[in-house]
C-alpha cells in the first residue's frame, strides 16, 4: 500500500489514514496487475475515502482509508 504510513487502532480522527479490515467490501482488491477500486465508505456518523484495497489472504480484505467525517 503506497502513501503515508497508516494508523492502526480502534478510532481515528478526521484526516487520518487507517486500515479497515473487512470480510466483505463493495470494492475490488488489487489483482492481476489491476489497481484496486477507490471510493467512499459511509456508516452511522462516519465516512472514509478508500485509497487502496488489498486481499492479503483469501477472505481477508484490507482497505486503506482516509477518515473524512
Amino acid at each position: 500500500m503506497a502513501g503515508p504510513s497508516p494508523t492502526v487502532g480502534t478510532s481515528a480522527a478526521e484526516g487520518q489514514i487507517v486500515l479497515d479490515v473487512l470480510n466483505r467490501t463493495p470494492f475490488h482488491a488489487e489483482s492481476g496487475g489491476q489497481d484496486g477500486d477507490a471510493g467512499t465508505l459511509t456508516g452511522s456518523g462516519v465516512a472514509a475515502e478508500v485509497l487502496d484495497v488489498q486481499r492479503l489472504i483469501k477472505g481477508l480484505l484490507v482497505d486503506q482509508v482516509r477518515v473524512i467525517g
